[in-house]
């Protein structure tokens, strides 16, 4: 069963109840992975250095980092956010 959920977009749905796995391509890296899980691996050096140890710390510490950006509790919302600003491409999903 696949049920969509708010926004639009071939990356915007849920299947069975699970994530569904993206590929985002980010500077020329190729992440793959449910949203929680990219996000995970972007927030590597932030929490390396200590700046933030959660994802939502991260997708926080990003929102004050960039103008008029809102700080997300979601991860799929985070990434849809950064994809419409140009900041990543979310290529597909499978």
């Amino acid at each position: 069963m696949i049920k969509k959920i708010k926004g639009k977009g071939p990356f915007k749905v849920k299947v069975n109840g699970g994530a569904k796995k993206l590929h985002v391509k980010d500077g020329g890296k190729d992440h793959y992975g449910t949203p929680d899980k990219i996000v995970f691996n972007f927030r590597f050096w932030d929490t390396g250095c200590g700046r933030c140890s959660t994802n939502i710390e991260y997708m926080k510490l990003v929102s004050e980092r960039l103008v008029n950006f809102p700080a997300h509790l979601d991860e799929l919302e985070f990434l849809t956010d950064l994809d419409k600003r140009g900041l990543i491409e979310i290529k597909k999903a499978n």
